[in-house]
């Protein structure tokens, strides 16, 4: 009998950028690697959310690194 081993797939960290209001409600774009929890709760909250097609190794937010402005 074969036993099947079920491994859960590595974390994936995308890149994503997204439209936020700035100082003055003037609209900033942001831009940072995120994990898919992450990933989620941002395209939650700002509809313009988009990756940008790269990959990383971590997330930015969880590691409590601030979303770059672009």
């Amino acid at each position: 009998m074969t036993k099947w081993r079920t491994t859960k797939p590595p974390p994936q960290f995308l890149t994503i950028c997204w439209e936020d209001t700035g100082e003055g409600d003037a609209a900033v774009m942001r831009q940072a690697r995120l994990c898919l929890p992450h990933r989620l709760e941002i395209a939650r909250k700002y509809p313009s959310a988009r990756g940008c097609g790269q990959i990383g190794d971590s997330c930015d937010l969880c590691d409590g690194r601030e979303p770059r402005t672009l």
